[in-house]
């Protein structure tokens, strides 16, 4: 349970005043940032989806009840993979992507390695996230399934 016993995700912002009193108010609305720690996925994804229209929000707010709609489904479909391993080349050939793209997608932390040898596995709950992605957003072969991950700041090497 939430705020005030109601069963849906809300984001309850706590204000104190001048003379020392405290007031919270609830919000509906909140950043991709505050959506992603209220429902535990990842804002990233959360803020591509608004992007694409597939979550309710505008350009700075995401609405945390459809949000909360759009994890669980996610959720529900992954389920049954999570924590099962599997083979970067059998996940390639059932998912439909290719191994040097899951190796990127290692590489950036969008999916987790399992089991590093003798054959690294990954976890099957995250290719299913990235199958579910590009059927939810329309996927274009060639386009970006995850989001990009912030750049570190340091230089790039020369090539």
């Amino acid at each position: 349970m939430t705020a005030f016993g109601d069963p849906r995700p809300h984001a309850i912002l706590t204000l104190t005043t001048r003379k020392g009193g405290e007031m919270s108010i609830v919000m509906e609305c909140v950043s991709d940032t505050a959506a992603g720690a209220a429902l535990d996925f990842p804002a990233e994804i959360l803020a591509q989806l608004r992007q694409h229209g597939l979550v309710a929000g505008d350009v700075r707010l995401i609405d945390l009840d459809d949000a909360a709609r759009v994890v669980d489904e996610l959720r529900a479909t992954m389920r049954p993979f999570v924590g099962v391993p599997i083979l970067i080349s059998d996940a390639a050939r059932k998912y439909g992507f290719t191994a040097a793209v899951i190796y990127k997608w290692i590489e950036s932390g969008w999916v987790k390695v399992l089991v590093q040898e003798p054959l690294q596995k990954v976890d099957e709950g995250d290719m299913v996230l990235a199958k579910e992605l590009t059927k939810i957003k329309g996927h274009i072969k060639g386009r970006a399934v995850f989001p990009a991950k912030p750049r570190s700041g340091r230089p790039r090497k020369e090539r």
